[in-house]
């Protein structure tokens, strides 16, 4: 068994081994990953953009610009040969795309083609998950293989902007035909293209044989991706042989799958599981509600009572990351604190009644439960859970924003743009509602400045006010782990713990 873990853009090895297997990869042969849920769709702006959700199966089908090394946290090239800031000019940037590739549908993928799909992430009317990385940008086609990209701000970590949100490039071909029925049948240029797609159940890749890999790319003849919503199950699969790889945010299953001798690439990263309070409706638009809760749960007990394997967290920066500074943690349980602010709202008259929105998942309804049996314990509150598909999910909080308080999850590789995204005043993504100029003002010198130290302050400062403000409490470090037979090599980890496809193989 071999057992990798590895902090997001840490100074650890430098990410291009691939883990170790029996023997050297071999020509041929299929996979089968077992995944929690089947992809809504597969197109590149509305699928959901996570390790354990649809970026497997996008990276598959597209490949991408460039990504984030997982294990250095260093930038490397894909379908793009280079992405640079014009020196001293952070608000202009220039994309250097390779040469001699083509979609699966034999149209070139050029400047042309990347210019498209960054428009069509900003067209309101896609209602793109991404559009906001995409909105603004000024796109210029310098000849067939270079695209100019003027920023409406500066920004001198653009290139980590897409890596992580707009990475995946569709055939303009294939999408102006029926952009309805893309995301169906959809055209990439990416080492696997689809085959079969039976909802609910199946999706089935199969080698790209114009790959610009060329022929030795990918090793695999076949990538398949069932769905099993059960995670111990997906485990079970893996170990009995029945499915060879999965992607994990389950730290009981991490451990479980170390106890089955099977293959652990585990990479920490950003973000991580947490509760978002709507500081724009009671009772959490009064700062002391959300510190009440914060002070009331323990997440290492939650740890502890569900033996879910979770790793408490200190915020949405784990305690390994350079990009924050020790000591800006949230608060500790403290339950005679927070019984004293329960009473003092009760008093007046400000009673903490309030719903918790979740996925219809087990794990996410085990720790809903936990939530309300810990809370339901004090005097004056009383937490209600609310269950929906993930699909009514994501609206009621992500569009309706109709919540009380709501589970939230993000794995990130590099504060931006996420943390940008989820904590800026003018961010559509800053679902908690908060308004900060002191944050506002330290994430606008962060996309600014090139020196490390001026970042790290910054985003330093913004921990700290999160802590103090906790429009997000987090319970659970972000970690993610690809899971896999020991026959399976080519694990390469990139951005917020997916792999790439086109370097899986299987030995023996």
């Amino acid at each position: 068994m071999t057992v990798t873990t590895a902090l997001v853009a840490g100074c650890g090895s430098s990410g291009e081994e691939n883990r170790a297997a029996d023997g050297p990869p071999r020509s041929g042969g299929s996979i089968v990953m077992d995944t929690l849920q089947d992809a809504a769709t597969l197109d590149p702006f509305t699928a959901l953009k996570s390790a354990v959700a649809d970026s497997p199966r996008l990276d598959a089908l597209y490949d991408g610009l460039v990504y984030i090394d997982a294990k250095s946290g260093a930038m490397r090239p894909q379908l793009a040969e280079s992405v640079a800031m014009t020196p001293g000019n952070p608000s202009e940037w220039t994309v250097k795309v390779r040469p001699g590739v083509t979609f699966t549908d034999g149209s070139a993928f050029d400047a042309e083609a990347v210019k498209f799909s960054w428009q069509t992430q900003a067209d309101p009317a896609v209602r793109s998950y991404r559009m906001l990385a995409a909105s603004g940008l000024t796109l210029t086609v310098a000849d067939p293989l270079t695209l100019t990209v003027t920023l409406p701000a500066p920004n001198t970590a653009f290139d980590r902007v897409i890596a992580q949100d707009l990475n995946w490039i569709v055939s303009p071909t294939a999408y102006r035909a029926d952009p309805k029925g893309f995301g169906a049948d959809p055209v990439g240029a990416g080492p696997f293209k689809l085959q079969k797609w039976v909802r609910g159940s199946r999706m089935t890749m199969v080698k790209n044989p114009t790959y610009w890999g060329g022929p030795a790319r990918p090793h695999l003849d076949r990538i398949t991706f069932d769905v099993v919503a059960e995670e111990s199950q997906q485990l079970v699969n893996v170990a009995s042989g029945q499915a060879q790889l999965l992607n994990s945010s389950n730290g009981a299953n991490i451990e479980r799958a170390r106890n089955e001798k099977l293959d652990v690439d585990e990479v920490v990263s950003g973000g991580g599981q947490f509760v978002t309070f709507n500081t724009t409706r009671p009772p959490f638009d009064d700062p002391r509600a959300r510190r009440a809760v914060a002070l009331a749960l323990d997440p290492a007990d939650m740890a502890k009572t569900l033996r879910n394997g979770y790793v408490p967290a200190l915020g949405l920066s784990p305690a390994q990351s350079p990009f924050v500074s020790p000591g800006a943690d949230q608060p500790r349980p403290d339950k005679a604190e927070a019984q004293r602010l329960f009473d003092q709202l009760a008093d007046e008259g400000k009673p903490m009644n309030f719903g918790y929105l979740v996925p219809q998942a087990r794990s996410s309804m085990q720790v809903a439960e936990y939530f309300q049996s810990r809370l339901n314990q004090f005097r004056g509150v009383r937490m209600t859970i609310e269950s929906l598909d993930y699909s009514a999910y994501a609206t009621r909080y992500g569009i309706q924003r109709d919540f009380q308080a709501t589970l939230s999850q993000q794995w990130w590789a590099h504060p931006e743009p996420n943390l940008h995204n989820l904590v800026h005043s003018q961010s559509p993504q800053n679902y908690a509602g908060l308004r900060s100029p002191e944050i506002d003002a330290a994430l606008t010198r962060a996309r600014t400045s090139q020196d490390e130290d001026v970042r790290r302050q910054a985003y330093t400062e913004v921990q700290h006010i999160l802590s103090r403000e906790l429009p997000y409490w987090v319970y659970a470090q972000a970690t993610v782990a690809v899971i896999a037979q020991s026959r399976v090599t080519g694990v390469v980890q990139v951005n917020d713990g997916t792999y790439l496809p086109g370097e899986l193989a299987l030995t023996g």
